[in-house]
């Protein structure tokens, strides 16, 4: 009986060692298989030749085992390998991951202090005197006659629809005094004339005065307002005594509590009761129509002056006034039917020079 030889197993090529194995173990059972019976039969001991034979084959067989272990080995060595590359990789590709997390953390808190601090410096200053105040009704008159005109012009009541002034205000204190408190009363088209005495009257309050931050009432702002606007359209600073920095004046006008200038007077509450320019002091100008902000104003004199103009309807909202004295000044046009019909109700003296103001109502007249 032929036996494969180690040729055989080296015809097997392409075949991995432990599959070629197999094979060849195959075709040494399938050689023995196929002996004749006789030759089974036939037995006849194992020559010399045999013997080395089948030491030949068991040696053949032993070394493609240690081929296999040897390869085996490898396929492992680079299994380990590649695994620790795949681990490496792996944990390189979780710092990464992690970077990216606290980077994106970074920046969304730098985000949030960026809106913080947008916030700080955008929030309004919680001064007193940038305060919105709201303005206060004009009063009706009580008494009977044609309705008296209102003053020139109309407030409009929606302060955010309003028109801004052209001239920019000097200061933001001056443009929020006039946005919440003045444009309600004068109007933004008077106040585009920064020599107008109502203009004059607002920078003075809003950047000048002292003594405002001290008003803790509407009232009590209207009268200031109102008297500071008297002042400059008057011409106040040509009066013969007590104008503004008058040091031989113990009560010069537009310095601390109006309740204490010159010829004012106000009564239990603080408000303006009466104005009393019995004689000349060298008042010019004209009367504004912001007079009707004394809403306590009982008495009202300005007599032997220089005032012109006409005499403002707005005088007939003034429900508290008993006298009005108007002579020895350069009034013209005529007193209003809304002034005359005060004479039905509280306003029991009125005068004035009724050859150049036309008066049905006056109480006297100075020819």
């Amino acid at each position: 009986m032929q036996l494969p030889r180690r040729k055989d197993f080296e015809r097997m090529s392409g075949v991995p060692l432990r599959e070629r194995l197999k094979q060849y173990k195959g075709l040494k059972e399938t050689t023995q298989e196929a002996s004749s019976p006789e030759e089974e039969e036939s037995w006849a001991p194992p020559t010399p030749k045999a013997d080395i034979e089948e030491d030949l084959e068991e040696e053949i067989i032993e070394e493609i085992e240690e081929e296999i272990v040897v390869e085996e080995e490898e396929v492992l060595e680079e299994d380990v390998e590649t695994g620790g590359s795949a681990r490496g990789s792996t944990k390189a590709s979780n710092g990464s991951s992690k970077r990216c997390l606290w980077l994106l953390v970074l920046v969304v808190l730098l985000a949030i202090a960026a809106l913080i601090l947008a916030l700080v410096v955008d929030w309004p200053l919680n001064d007193d005197s940038t305060r919105e105040i709201a303005p206060t009704p004009v009063p009706a008159p009580t008494a009977a006659g044609p309705t008296p005109t209102a003053p020139t012009p109309t407030a409009p009541t929606d302060v955010s629809e309003a028109p801004v002034p052209s001239p920019s205000p000097t200061t933001l204190r001056l443009g929020l005094f006039i946005d919440n408190f003045v444009a309600n009363i004068t109007g933004y088209e008077v106040l585009e004339d920064r020599t107008s005495p109502q203009f004059l009257a607002a920078e003075f309050i809003a950047d000048v005065d002292d003594y405002a931050p001290e008003l803790l009432t509407i009232p009590e702002l209207e009268d200031r307002y109102a008297a500071t606007t008297l002042y400059f359209a008057t011409l106040g600073d040509g009066w013969d005594e007590c104008s503004l920095g008058d040091t031989t004046c113990t009560s010069p006008w537009l310095t601390g509590d109006h309740c204490g200038w010159f010829a004012i007077s106000c009564n239990e509450a603080g408000h303006i009761s009466s104005i009393d320019f019995s004689s000349d002091n060298g008042l010019a100008g004209s009367l504004p129509p912001e007079v009707y902000l004394f809403s306590d104003l009982e008495e009202f004199a300005i007599v032997d002056n220089m005032v012109g103009g006409t005499v403002p309807d707005t005088i007939s909202l003034l429900t508290n006034l008993t006298a009005l004295n108007l002579e020895g000044n350069d009034f013209t046009g005529s007193i209003s039917p809304g002034i005359c019909a005060l004479t039905n109700t509280t306003l029991v003296e009125l005068s004035a020079d009724c050859e150049e103001v036309s008066c049905s109502c006056c109480t006297a007249c100075e020819p």
